[in-house]
């Protein structure tokens, strides 16, 4: 992006001086400017994300090789190793044996808020997937890294508590969805953020059914 915007000054003010006589194209370019600047940004953040793609491929074949069932069905389906993950919510901690008990715990994903846990490798993440793919456009799964989804793309100042907060605004006025997936949401949070966050968190669960991995205790 730096070597873009040497290239395009440069230009800019050689054209200036050369043709600083030129008043119309002066005018044209001090107003194209600020639209130049622009253009390269959204270039500089199409390169960015190219650079993921990689990862980004990795980790979306990962998912679909979870939530391949295999023929003999007992404890794992795929990489979700059921009897090792616990549903939390207010009043109990409840061993998971199939995708129908959380639609049990949450009666019928009404709106409630529950806590998946289970230790690294336990298939948390792909159990998110799991609802998700069973639950189609009435879910909302929201993976730990998740910039692409939302309007504030293009804040690039903004810290991850921030666009935590901006990415639950967006998802609380989508009104078809029963059930919001949360992986791994408090990941790399500041403290500060942590009480707020959840705190919104809680509020939406006043509306739909929120089931959420959390990568801290």
């Amino acid at each position: 992006m730096i070597l873009s915007l040497v290239s395009v000054i440069g230009t800019l003010v050689w054209l200036m001086y050369f043709d600083r006589t030129n008043d119309a194209l002066l005018i044209m370019l001090v107003a194209t400017f600020p639209r130049q600047i622009l253009t390269i940004q959204y270039m500089s953040q199409i390169v960015s994300y190219s650079t993921q793609w990689n990862g980004l491929r990795t980790r979306l074949i990962g998912i679909i090789s979870a939530l391949r069932i295999p023929e003999c069905k007992d404890d794992y389906v795929g990489n979700i190793k059921w009897r090792q993950i616990n549903v939390i919510n207010d009043t109990s901690c409840i061993e998971i044996s199939s995708i129908e008990t959380i639609r049990q715990i949450t009666n019928e994903y009404n709106p409630c808020r529950v806590t998946i846990r289970g230790g690294n490798g336990t298939g948390k993440s792909s159990l998110l997937a799991l609802i998700k793919e069973d639950l189609g456009e009435q879910a909302f799964l929201l993976p730990p890294h998740s910039d692409m989804f939302f309007e504030f793309i293009n804040e690039m100042s903004l810290s991850t508590g921030e666009k935590m907060l901006l990415a639950l605004n967006e998802i609380g006025k989508i009104n078809n969805i029963r059930v919001l997936l949360l992986d791994e949401w408090d990941a790399n949070l500041d403290s500060n953020y942590l009480n707020s966050i959840s705190q919104q968190i809680h509020d939406l669960s006043g509306k739909v059914c929120v089931v959420e991995v959390r990568h801290r205790d």
